[in-house]
C-alpha cells in the first residue's frame, strides 16, 4: 500500500516516520519537498506517485499569530487541505485529515462529540474548520481525526517546555487555564497507521487522551513527575498569571470524547508514565 504523508518534519509527522511499519510504500514530504497550497505541485506529486492514502499532518498552528496572519492560516490549514481532497478525488484515493479540537468554542462542561457542531473562537480554529469543510465536499473518500494538545519530546510543545523551564528556572508561570485531553503523539500516529490500514466507516473521529486536565494541572503533574527524577533541593513552583494580550484567544474547555476508552485512573497513569519518559529525553539529552 502506498502512503503519502505530508507535515512531516512536525511532531506527529516524526511520529508517524518513527511508528511506520515495514509493509507500507511511504513518502514524507514537508514544506519543502510538496508545498500543499500550490495545486499544481499536489497533482503532480499525487499523479506521479500515485497513494492509496494520503495523510495530512501539516498545518498552521501558531494559534495567536493566526490573529495577524489569518490570510496565511487559511492558506495552509483550508486551501492547502482543498488542494490535496481534489488531487485525492481526482485519483481515488483516500485522505486522512487531522484537525483540531479548537474547532469548538468552548462553552460545553463536558467533552466534545463527534457529533457536536463546531463553533470555533478563534482565527486558528476558523481555518481548520474550514478546511475540514472542504475536505468532506471535495473529497469521497475522506476522515476527519480531530486531536488535543498534541504532545511528544518533538518540537517545543506545553510539555517539554514546562520541563526545561523547571530544569533551568525552577519556576514556570501558566498563562492559559484551559481545560484539555493532552494526547500523546506516538499513541495518535499509531491510530492513524490502523485507519491506513483498517478504516472506520464514520467521516469524523475523535482521538484524543482520555485525562481531562487544565493547563495548570497538567504543569503540576509534570513538576511533581520531574521532582521524583530530579530531587531538587526546593520544590518546584508552578504559578497561574493572568494573560492580558488580546491573542489569547482560546476555547476554554476543548476536552475530546475520545474513541479510545480508557479508565481515568488508566489514562492518568498512561500520562504519567509518558511525561516521565520525556523527563528521561531531555535529561539524557542535556547530560
Amino acid at each position: 500500500m502506498r502512503v503519502l504523508i505530508t507535515g512531516a518534519r512536525g511532531q506527529l509527522g516524526q511520529c508517524l516516520r518513527d511508528c511506520t511499519p515495514d509493509n507500507l510504500e511511504v513518502i514524507f514530504t514537508d514544506s519543502k519537498t510538496l508545498d500543499i497550497t500550490n495545486l499544481a505541485t499536489v497533482n503532480a506529486m499525487v499523479e506521479g506517485f500515485q497513494p492509496h492514502v494520503i495523510v495530512n499532518t501539516a498545518a498552521y498552528t501558531n494559534v495567536n499569530q493566526a490573529e495577524n496572519e489569518s490570510a496565511l492560516a487559511f492558506k495552509v490549514n483550508a486551501v492547502g487541505v482543498a488542494n490535496l481532497a481534489q488531487a485525492a478525488q481526482k485519483i481515488g484515493c483516500r485522505l486522512i485529515h487531522l484537525s483540531t479540537d479548537y474547532v469548538f468554542d468552548g462553552k460545553a462542561n463536558q467533552p466534545y462529540t463527534h457529533l457536536d457542531a463546531p463553533n470555533p473562537s478563534n482565527t486558528y480554529g476558523q481555518s481548520k474548520l474550514a478546511g475540514e469543510t472542504l475536505a468532506l465536499s471535495l473529497c469521497d473518500n475522506v476522515t476527519i481525526i480531530r486531536t488535543s494538545w498534541v504532545f511528544s519530546q518533538y518540537s517545543n510543545n506545553f510539555i517539554p517546555t514546562v520541563i526545561n523551564k523547571l530544569l533551568s528556572e525552577q519556576t514556570v508561570q501558566i498563562t492559559e487555564n484551559t481545560t484539555g485531553t493532552p494526547t500523546n503523539a506516538y499513541e495518535l500516529a499509531k491510530f492513524i497507521l490502523q485507519q491506513i490500514q483498517s478504516p472506520l466507516s464514520q467521516k469524523i473521529i475523535h482521538y484524543s487522551g482520555n485525562v481531562v486536565i487544565t493547563r495548570l494541572q497538567l504543569a503540576q503533574m509534570i513538576a511533581e513527575e520531574l521532582s521524583q527524577y530530579t530531587m531538587p533541593s526546593s520544590p518546584y513552583q508552578v504559578q497561574l498569571t493572568e494573560a492580558t494580550s488580546r491573542d489569547w484567544v482560546r476555547p476554554n474547555y476543548s476536552a475530546l470524547a475520545s474513541i479510545q476508552s480508557v479508565t481515568e485512573q488508566e489514562a492518568r497513569r498512561q500520562l504519567q508514565q509518558q511525561i516521565h519518559s520525556i523527563i528521561q529525553t531531555i535529561i539524557n539529552e542535556v547530560n
